[in-house]
């Protein structure tokens, strides 16, 4: 995978992974209060699994070895 793509992939991975954590810390504060958990749980799993899933691209595009 070129160089350019790889690094797009790992930079929106780390934001969305930043985003669902913290979206996860949230939606947990709001599911105690309200004791019940909702569709912001819901996004909040999705932001963390898609950022984990674009650091795990992005990063084995960057380290995989290219034969030519």
């Amino acid at each position: 995978m070129p160089r350019l793509p790889s690094i797009a992939l790992l930079v929106t991975g780390m934001f969305l992974l930043v985003y669902g954590l913290d979206a996860a810390d949230k939606s947990f504060s709001a599911s105690v209060a309200m004791s019940g958990a909702g569709a912001a749980a819901d996004k909040a799993a999705w932001l963390v699994i898609f950022g984990v899933a674009g650091i795990l691209a992005g990063s084995f595009g960057l380290f995989s070895r290219r034969e030519n």
